[in-house]
């Protein structure tokens, strides 16, 4: 298990930015290499649901790690008949797993063959692959509804599975449609289930073993004696940080290692970790790039979407979150399906402390909103934690970049510091700021705790509404 991942969680000094990314004069450069966009042959999607006592704060986990090579995912903005969602994929219309304003979130798996095990019959009515999440999250808030809705629903053309979960604390459910609109629901309540592009309710596992990698990792961390879960319940952090990333701890060798086959391996484009338990607080950590290994975990939540310009620029704009990743990638890439081990290794460490930091916000995030009683003003805590989070997590990982070509300066590559700084951001090296009139501003003093601060006793908070 990877040492570094046992560190505190680096938060004190930690610095919000006060800009959004545009202000930074930071321009994508889309890399065309498309050498490692190939299926390694197993192509499995992986995920699990959790839900109840086992988890922190009680809260339901979903986690979904995306195997397809589809390059620039992002998430999209949507309007359902009831709520606003945002869903993953890789062009506008689809959503492969998403979330709404409710805290109800699904992630789609594909799945051949039939059913052994089935109780209902689907008459696909959805229509779409897309429309099998998207209808949900348009008009659904609880578990129960969705899953009854997918098991007679549910779009067919291929084999189906998904695993939901909602605001309803100890509640979540995997759903299998076959070919045929066979179905089945199989509920997650107060327990666990890892599942991979196998059908959990007949007992499969998946033939490239991610699954059955999965479900071991998350057995670890939930029986190991001296584990942190014992006391205070299974982590989303751990989610993103220990299942999500894994290679069988290949990184921490000598060397190269080859990823084709692992939980983040050749197709692992994209990764959704969604939480949910809490009314308005519910929160998903989006990873998009490639490989989810090197990306970088960021915050976003459907609780005040209501307008695609409530998504955060940097996943939104341009080619969204990938070419930073794409950085990353050609530094610690060794060749077709080979990273080299110390490369990934140092940039884990720098991805670690900054998702780290959002996690940390969120703890503080969540004890501002439970003290508060004004919906608007929790709804604005919620927009400003993710808006900031996302551009100071981000702006750390891109600046703390190792020794090397960097292809995402706007004035040509660059060489970058190995230097890590304590895990904080470094300043703006000058080709960044050069093309801001308000360089100096680009990174603010305002702390997580300053920043949320604004909810006390004697706030707007204090007033129901």
């Amino acid at each position: 298990m990877k040492n570094y991942m046992k560190l505190p969680i680096v938060f004190s000094g930690f610095i919000i930015v006060g800009l959004l990314l545009a202000s930074t004069g930071i321009v994508q450069s889309r890399i065309t290499d498309q050498q490692d966009n190939n299926d390694d042959g197993s192509g499995c999607c992986v995920g699990l649901v959790a839900t109840g006592k086992i988890c922190k704060d009680l809260r339901s986990i979903l986690w979904k790690n995306r195997h397809y090579s589809a390059q620039y995912q992002k998430p999209f903005f949507y309007k359902g008949e009831k709520y606003a969602f945002f869903g993953v994929g890789g062009i506008e219309g689809q959503c492969r797993m998403g979330m709404n304003e409710k805290g109800l979130s699904i992630a789609n798996f594909d799945v051949s063959g039939p059913l052994d095990n089935w109780k209902y019959t689907s008459d696909g009515s959805s229509g779409s692959e897309d429309n099998d999440q998207k209808i949900p999250l348009g008009n659904f808030s609880t578990v129960a509804d969705t899953a009854w809705w997918l098991a007679h629903h549910a779009y067919y053309g291929q084999g189906r599975q998904w695993g939901v979960i909602s605001a309803e604390r100890g509640v979540g459910a995997v759903v299998a449609v076959d070919t045929l609109g066979h179905s089945n629901i199989t509920w997650v309540n107060d327990t666990y289930a890892v599942f991979a592009n196998a059908y959990y309710c007949d007992g499969d596992t998946d033939p490239d073993g991610t699954d059955t990698r999965a479900k071991q990792l998350f057995e670890d961390l939930l029986y190991t004696p001296t584990s942190n879960v014992k006391n205070h319940g299974i982590n989303w952090r751990d989610i993103c940080q220990i299942l999500a990333t894994d290679t069988h701890d290949k990184e921490d060798g000598d060397g190269t290692f080859n990823y084709a086959g692992e939980i983040s391996g050749t197709s692992a484009f994209s990764a959704m970790v969604a939480v949910s338990g809490t009314p308005l607080l519910h929160m998903a950590w989006i990873n998009i790039g490639r490989t989810t290994q090197i990306g970088i975990f960021l915050p976003l939540t459907a609780s005040y979407l209501k307008s695609t310009a409530d998504i955060p620029p940097a996943f939104r704009d341009g080619d969204g979150i990938q070419p930073y990743v794409d950085v990353k990638y050609h530094y610690a890439s060794a060749g077709y399906n080979q990273y080299y081990c110390d490369r990934v290794r140092e940039i884990q460490r720098y991805a670690f402390s900054n998702e780290n930091t959002t996690f940390r916000g969120y703890d503080i995030l969540t004890h501002r909103v439970l003290t508060c009683t004004n919906k608007a003003m929790i709804k604005t805590l919620i927009k400003r934690y993710v808006e900031n989070a996302v551009n100071a997590a981000l702006n750390g990982y891109i600046h703390n970049t190792t020794t090397g070509i960097c292809l995402s300066s706007p004035n040509g590559p660059e060489i970058c510091s190995r230097s890590l700084v304590d895990f904080f951001p470094p300043p703006l090296a000058p080709q960044f700021v050069q093309t801001t009139s308000a360089a100096s501003s680009i990174y603010s003093s305002h702390s997580f705790t300053k920043f949320l601060n604004i909810c006390s006793p004697n706030s707007v908070c204090s007033t129901s509404g």
